[in-house]
This record gives C-alpha cells, structure tokens and sequence, in this order.
C-alpha cells in the first residue's frame, strides 16, 4: 500500500517546501492563490476579496504559473499545490497558537 505524500508532519514540510518555495519571495502571490482557489478560479471574485483589479488578479496569475512551472489555471487543482497550501495553512495556525500559548503574539 503506498503512504499519502503528507503522511507525516516531515513529509507535510517537504511538500509545502517543494511546492511553494518558488511563491515564497513574493508572500502576496501565496494569498492570491489561496484566494483565487477558495472563489473557485474566478479572477473577478478573488479580485473582490482582495480589494484589487481583476488586471491585477490576472497578472499575479501568470506568475504563479510560470514559478510553478503550470500551463493552466486549472492545474492549480493538483493535489501537490492544494495539500501544500493546506499543510502550510495548518503549520501557521500551530506555530501561531504555540506563540499565544506563551504570551508572544
């Protein structure tokens, strides 16, 4: 039986690494992306949401596509980038409520 790719929180960090390292200077295409994937691939909703121009939304596209080396906007559907985004949602929110935990917000 093969083991799910982020199986274990090690296997989780090498996927978000893999992933989303290429997106990792520019923290605003990680959003848009999340963004455009959570208003089901709408340029003109994720533009909404994120207060900006849907030429903008666009643009940010592109390059998201071109670092992750895709050819379409659908493709943004694979598992790897969707579990990646998930796994570094997931890794924030411990890391975040381990600082609040000790009084470091």
């Amino acid at each position: 039986m093969k083991r799910s790719t982020a199986h274990s929180p090690l296997d989780a960090g090498r996927l978000v690494d893999t992933v989303l390292t290429p997106l990792r200077p520019s923290p605003v295409l990680i959003e848009t992306l999340r963004t455009y994937l959570a208003c089901g691939l709408s340029v003109r909703l994720t533009a909404q949401h994120l207060s900006i121009h849907e030429n903008t939304v666009s643009y940010r596209l592109r390059r998201i596509l071109r670092l992750l080396d895709l050819d379409a906007p659908s493709r943004l559907l694979r598992p790897d980038v969707l579990l990646a985004l998930r796994a570094d949602e997931l890794g924030q929110g411990r890391q975040d409520a381990r600082l609040d935990d000790r009084g470091l917000e």
